[in-house]
């Protein structure tokens, strides 16, 4: 985690990946980071022992209720807007929401 990071009520779920933050990221409430995963064709549905790493850059603002899945890179200086659900990796500089998540529109050049 870098400095000057504000996290809220929110679920990091390391049990099997890494969570990496940089510098001045604001996690907002009820947000779920998910590093793990579940064999879906296992009857048991048993997790998978090696997760995805989820790694977040620099001034990086993760709204309220957003999920981001394990294996993701969030770029630095952009938004993940609330409800969104991150699959794939999100450029710098840019606003994303829905499900699963897009670019909405570019910020802060």
């Amino acid at each position: 985690m870098g400095a000057s990071c504000i996290v809220n009520n929110c679920l990091f779920n390391t049990r099997s990946g890494h969570i990496y933050l940089g510098h001045n990221v604001k996690i907002s409430h009820n947000v779920m980071l998910l590093t793990g995963e579940h064999d879906y064709e296992d009857p048991e549905f048993k997790v998978i022992e090696k997760g995805k790493d989820i790694t977040i850059g620099d001034n990086v603002w993760i709204c309220a209720g957003a999920i981001v899945i394990g294996g993701v890179k969030i770029g630095k200086n952009s938004v993940v807007c609330a409800g969104a659900v991150v699959t794939k990796d999100v450029p710098e500089n840019v606003m994303v929401g829905g499900v699963p998540a897009k670019v909405i529109k570019e910020i802060r050049k």
